[in-house]
């Protein structure tokens, strides 16, 4: 009798611990989709994966259009205005396929930047010269870093073939976008350390 209670009772806990994985595991695949999907919180947290994507795709490619509209303008260095209008190009005709997608499936997109973004066009708005472009190649890397980052997830696992399709079409660009940056990004920094050399020998001398 002892030894059948024995079992009774290391069967109940084997069972026990097998539901106890089981839910973990089912937790941590819900939090891995829902932050993937969500990116900076800017969908409804009730929303599904794919209108959730949306909404980041139109609030990341808003800002890419609104960002490189400025730096065109007011960009020091060539190649960073040169850059700053392919940005605007590529994705203004991305925003319009994402908007026909999400009219196509009644889902509402945001039609203004969230504060973080409008704190970086105010930003860039009061700068000049070497320092905006310092200040608008960082800001590109970060965006697009998160974009890959995004359509690559949304590519990888969207249920709806459009917007899968849309998204893995979308992601070649966007990774030679992310090169781009980080390229143009890195030969600011690089100038700009000479300077401060020539500035401490002279100093020294």
């Amino acid at each position: 009798m002892i030894k059948r209670a024995r079992v009774l009772v290391a069967l109940v806990l084997v069972g026990g611990f097998a539901l106890l994985a089981v839910g973990c595991a089912s937790n941590s695949e819900v939090n891995i989709n829902a932050s993937g999907a969500s990116g900076s919180g800017a969908a409804g947290a009730g929303a599904s994966p794919e209108n959730q994507f949306m909404t980041e795709a139109a609030m990341g490619g808003m800002a890419e259009v609104e960002f490189g509209r400025i730096a065109a303008q007011k960009g020091y260095d060539e190649e960073v205005r040169q850059f700053a209008q392919r940005m605007v190009d590529d994705h203004s005709r991305a925003n319009a396929e994402l908007k026909r997608l999400a009219s196509q499936k009644s889902a509402a997109l945001p039609t203004e930047l969230d504060r973080v973004r409008s704190e970086v066009v105010d930003r860039l708005s009061k700068l000049s010269g070497s320092e905006f472009d310092k200040t608008y190649m960082g800001a590109m890397v970060e965006e697009h870093t998160k974009a890959v980052s995004e359509f690559e997830l949304a590519a990888a696992n969207a249920q709806d073939a459009e917007l899968k399709s849309f998204a893995s079409k979308a992601v070649p660009t966007l990774r030679e976008h992310l090169a781009m940056a980080k390229t143009i990004h890195e030969r600011i920094a690089i100038q700009a350390k000479p300077n401060l050399r020539r500035g401490g020998n002279t100093g020294s001398q």
